[in-house]
């Protein structure tokens, strides 16, 4: 609107810059809110998602160690399992990423900034 003359001319004349500088503001302040609100709920499933990636993990290990303490299994089997262990994480996080359920670090910064 401000790209041409005539409404800019007539923005100043008529001094209208007030009320358009407050509707901008209104619906600057609607469309962050709305953000936030999406922001919140992505981060929650997020959270949620890592929280069973990593404990899963831990579980693993976790059984993989008792295993190896009652002598079910030797030392360098346990190595075996926690290269598997390491390797089946990964592989969950390549396939998140391939599907764009992971991420690169770009939205929690920018979430940072807007809460």
């Amino acid at each position: 609107m401000l790209s041409d003359a005539e409404a800019a001319k007539d923005i100043r004349v008529y001094n209208l810059s007030g009320p358009i500088k407050a509707r901008y503001e209104e619906e600057k302040a609607q469309y962050l809110m709305c953000g936030k609100k999406l922001d919140i709920s992505w981060m929650a499933t997020m959270v949620f998602g890592e929280l069973v990636k990593y404990g899963a993990e831990a579980v693993f290990y976790v059984y993989s160690i008792i295993l190896a303490c009652r002598g079910n299994i030797t030392i360098g089997e346990l190595a075996l399992y926690f290269g598997y262990i390491a390797l089946g994480s990964g592989s969950i996080d390549k396939l998140a990423g391939f599907a764009g359920l992971q991420d690169d670090g770009q939205d929690y910064r920018s979430l940072g900034r807007r809460l």
